[in-house]
């Protein structure tokens, strides 16, 4: 495919979302949304890629330039030939970047998802705890060392007075993270804070610091909560042992993974009831949640995640970072959890699995990560058992509002 093909294709795209704007409502117009504001920002990094090749280009074609007069004895090449030749590279590198935006627009094909064939895992005998990660901080923020980690926070920074004012922290997997707002004549000049740069579309308006990276071993948590005071930042933690796999359910029974859960369809298809799929694991059963806590619109819709109704759904009503809390009474070991999604559209979603003994302290354990359909059953299998009384899911990336239609904790025996 050819530059031209390539701009074809994106400039389809463009109008292809830009019908769906114009035509739809509710929830249809709010994901075309996301994938045009997606788009313009693949777009803008390869227009930056382009700027960047072009200049080191001309650096190399100024190099060629000296080493053939100095050493060959020949006359630099003429100034228009080498204009040329720097617009056929620029071109190309365009192709490229035009190629990589149609490739990243977010459309995807959920049977196109690969299934990972859910095995056994074998507890790993124990190791020594990672040494603390050497912190990374981008410039800008403050450093500081804790129980938990390090954090890196941009502090003492101003708002803009204008509504919808929030965190825009579900990226910081993909190395950015900062805050938005809903632009306005008043507030459209607003000054990002030292370290953050202006990512703007048309309604919104972005403040956002980019090539935020996790040392070898660690992972990073976002640290958004104190937006109002006017504190951002992430967290560097050290990951004590290897992250949970996530398993695709199968469709049907596999004996030799008894945690594989039947792949469940649209809820209702097939019953709202979970005790079919809890009772086929085996070996595994669904520990009790006497009380639950989640962030969020409306927080006390959070039972709607642990009823063992598939049928009904607690929602965040916001995207990422949100969280929602189990408390399981006592002390419990954690095997695996079996969880039934509600994620529109599809896509990479992170959730951190965090314990607590007290309900108010709580401890990363296990990192979930993967491409994550809406209305299917995963089963996470941790390496071995977590112990706690509290169990934590914090989303901290999708594209979609975080929701759960259930969130099983199950204890398998031997283990």
């Amino acid at each position: 495919m050819g530059f031209r093909d390539d701009r074809q294709a994106l400039l389809g795209r463009i109008e292809s979302l830009e019908a769906e704007l114009r035509s739809a409502g509710g929830p249809v117009r709010r994901e075309a949304l996301q994938k045009l504001e997606e788009l313009a920002r693949t777009v803008r990094q390869a227009s930056d890629e382009v700027d960047e090749t072009r200049d080191t280009l001309a650096e190399l074609a100024a190099r060629i330039d000296r080493i053939r007069t100095d050493v060959g004895g020949t006359a630099s090449a003429p100034r228009g030939a080498r204009r040329a030749w720097l617009g056929v590279a620029a071109l190309f590198v365009i192709a490229i970047g035009t190629a990589f935006a149609i490739c990243r627009s977010p459309t995807i094909d959920r049977d196109a998802v690969a299934p990972v064939q859910p095995t056994r895992a074998t507890s790993p005998a124990p190791r020594a705890p990672a040494a603390s990660p050497a912190p990374r901080c981008v410039p800008g923020t403050i450093e500081r060392a804790g129980p938990q980690g390090r954090t890196c926070t941009f502090e003492g920074f101003s708002l803009p007075a204008a509504p919808d004012v929030s965190p825009y922290c579900g990226y910081l997997g993909d190395g950015y993270m900062g805050f938005m707002w809903r632009l306005t004549d008043a507030t459209r000049d607003h000054a990002c804070p030292e370290g953050m740069t202006r990512a703007d579309n048309p309604q919104w308006g972005y403040c956002l610091v980019r090539g935020i990276e996790a040392p070898d071993g660690a992972m990073l948590l976002p640290e958004c909560d104190d937006l109002s005071r006017g504190r951002l930042g992430y967290r560097i933690v050290a990951r004590t042992g290897p992250p949970a796999r996530v398993l695709p359910a199968p469709d049907g029974e596999t004996p030799d993974a008894p945690l594989a859960a039947p792949r469940l369809a649209a809820p209702g298809a097939i019953g709202c009831d979970l005790s079919p799929s809890i009772a086929s694991l085996g070996s595994c059963s669904r520990l009790d949640v006497v009380a639950v806590a989640a962030s969020g619109s409306d927080p006390s819709r959070g039972a709607a995640a642990v009823d063992r109704d598939a049928c009904t759904v607690w929602s965040s009503g916001a995207f990422a970072p949100q969280a929602i809390s189990l408390d399981l009474g006592r002390q419990r070991a954690v095997s695996a959890l079996l969880l039934v999604t509600e994620t529109t559209p599809d896509g990479a979603t992170t959730v951190v699995v965090e314990l607590s003994d007290d309900g108010e302290t709580f401890a990363p354990a296990a990192l979930i990560r993967g491409e994550i359909a809406t209305q299917r059953a995963y089963a996470v299998d941790f390496p071995r058992p977590l112990e706690a009384r509290h169990v934590r899911l914090r989303s901290t990336r999708s594209r979609s509002w975080i929701a759960w239609r259930e969130i099983a904790a199950l204890s398998c025996e031997g283990e």
